[in-house]
């Protein structure tokens, strides 16, 4: 999408050829609220989906080991929560054994996926394109970009936000007016029950 928005200024395609998603393999990371949206979305488009979690609640579609999911997968989606365990998960070594030209799109947490590994990767053509919306040491980060502070950690990001493969948004994955809606709802049922029964569960 960054490249096609760049070419629009002389409506020029080269280089433009895509890929369709249609039949293409979704490997899930994490299978909680936000996981199992997106593979109600990415059946709905067609693809074949697995998944890796490691506490299986709801079958919600078939669960395979990582390192064999990473070699199956066209596109890979991080939805787990930020953990001992999963801190650096997807670094160089693991992504590595993915298939070549996979793409990574993140929506959990920024060091699930480290900055440095993912800019190694995509400098030896391993990632064939890379989707962020959430990053390490986030806090920091965003208030650094909003005052157009430069630092070490906004050069790199900006730089690679920069590589036609990769898209970075600001954390806004979840922010629709419908999402804000139902926030709004569920905490005045929440507020309410508090009220009531003195007990927010």
């Amino acid at each position: 999408m960054p490249q096609q928005q760049k070419q629009f200024a002389r409506f020029y395609r080269n280089g433009l050829t895509g890929r369709e998603v249609f039949g293409k393999n979704a490997l899930v990371l994490g299978i909680g609220d936000v996981g199992r949206e997106i593979v109600r979305l990415c059946r709905g488009l067609g693809m074949h989906v697995k998944g890796v979690d490691l506490i299986a609640k709801r079958k919600t579609c078939p669960l395979v080991p990582l390192e064999k999911g990473l070699a199956w997968a066209d596109v890979l989606f991080v939805a787990l929560p930020l953990t001992a365990r999963t801190k650096g998960l997807l670094n160089t070594r693991k992504l590595f054994k993915a298939k070549k030209g996979v793409t990574v799109i993140n929506v959990a947490r920024g060091e699930i996926t480290p900055l440095k590994d993912l800019e190694q990767l995509l400098k030896q053509n391993h990632l064939g394109g890379v989707g962020m919306d959430v990053f390490e040491h986030e806090a920091r980060l965003a208030d650094d970009l909003r005052r157009g502070k430069e630092t070490p950690q906004t050069k790199k990001w900006r730089r690679l936000a920069k590589d036609p493969r990769v898209m970075c948004t600001p954390h806004n994955a979840f922010n629709t007016e419908e999402a804000l809606e139902r926030k709004a709802a569920l905490s005045a049922r929440v507020m309410a029950r508090l009220f009531q029964k003195g007990t927010f569960a």
